[in-house]
């Protein structure tokens, strides 16, 4: 099996059950959006006519030192009144589904203020008819760079702002996810005047779920390499057989035999020796004088 097969296989294992326990255009673990295919990858705003939607930016990502170009998606809003006051845009296509069933506890981002007023970032979702917003606010200083910024999904780390369901509902059945900017948690953000590049959108596991999947990889591993050895060992087993078949060593010309080659003719002699019934073995070694 080559590397590269290898690999394929590894990550394979790793999110193949999961791709095939959900539907298309829901949540899997491992999902990430890169925004490589020159599209805003379903992120939009209420009006999608607005100069301030989202726009899919063709190079300048946290990867562009190594990946040229590295595409990302840029956010903006005007501060002022009216469609585009606010930063926030959503997404109902690839981040809806049952989160909990996909094993996503969590998502990971990458983000550049590119405008001039601090920006402090949170995610905000809806399902079950009601809705929450992160109480995590990752702040975003202008001309720092890109920096990656990582939320957790339990129901202390959201706050409830419409409907009756819990947050464990909500999250087995998400409608919508939310990237917005806004000093307090939110679901519809606030007024600002800013510009944030994202990129590298991911859903990830808790460490036990990661530690699990990576349990399940290296049993298949492992099963893909025992044959192997046990092909490997049949041949070795094989060639000692051999040698003792054409080698002939007998008592009486023993002292004359190099001492490498009665080390070997031992090692052979003793594994086909395993390989006999027990009561086959019992008459060989009565037949057998004792080797020296």
């Amino acid at each position: 099996m080559s590397k590269r097969t290898f690999i394929s296989f590894f990550w394979v294992a790793l999110f193949g059950s999961i791709f095939a326990a959900n539907p298309v255009n829901a949540i899997f673990l491992g999902q990430i959006d890169d925004f490589s295919d020159g599209t805003t990858g379903n992120w939009a705003i209420g009006n999608a006519s607005s100069p301030f939607a989202p726009v899919n930016i063709s190079s300048g990502g946290p990867f562009d030192a190594t990946e040229s170009p590295d595409a990302f998606l840029q956010l903006s809003s005007s501060g002022t009144m009216g469609a585009g006051s606010k930063l926030v845009s959503f997404n109902i296509n690839q981040w809806t589904g049952d989160f909990f069933g996909a094993g996503v506890t969590g998502i990971s981002l990458d983000l550049n203020n590119l405008g001039s007023n601090p920006v402090t970032f949170r995610l905000a979702l809806a399902g079950a008819e009601s809705t929450f917003g992160s109480n995590q606010g990752f702040s975003l200083t202008p001309g720092t760079g890109w920096q990656q910024a990582t939320f957790d999904f339990t129901a202390s780390d959201f706050t409830q702002f419409s409907g009756t369901a819990t947050f464990e509902q909500a999250f087995a059945g998400v409608t919508e996810l939310r990237l917005l900017s806004s000093t307090n948690p939110a679901f519809s953000g606030e007024t600002i005047a800013a510009t944030v590049g994202v990129d590298n959108i991911q859903a990830i596991p808790e460490p036990s779920t990661l530690m699990l999947s990576l349990t399940g990889v290296m049993v298949l591993i492992i099963g893909y390499r025992i044959p192997a050895k046990l092909v490997a060992k049949k041949a070795e087993t094989s060639n000692h057989r051999k040698y003792l078949k054409d080698s002939k060593v007998s008592r009486d010309n023993l002292d004359s035999v190099h001492s490498e080659q009665c080390a070997e003719f031992r090692f052979g002699r003793t594994l086909l020796i395993r390989k006999l019934s027990p009561l086959r073995r019992l008459k060989y070694r009565v037949m057998q004088s004792p080797f020296p």
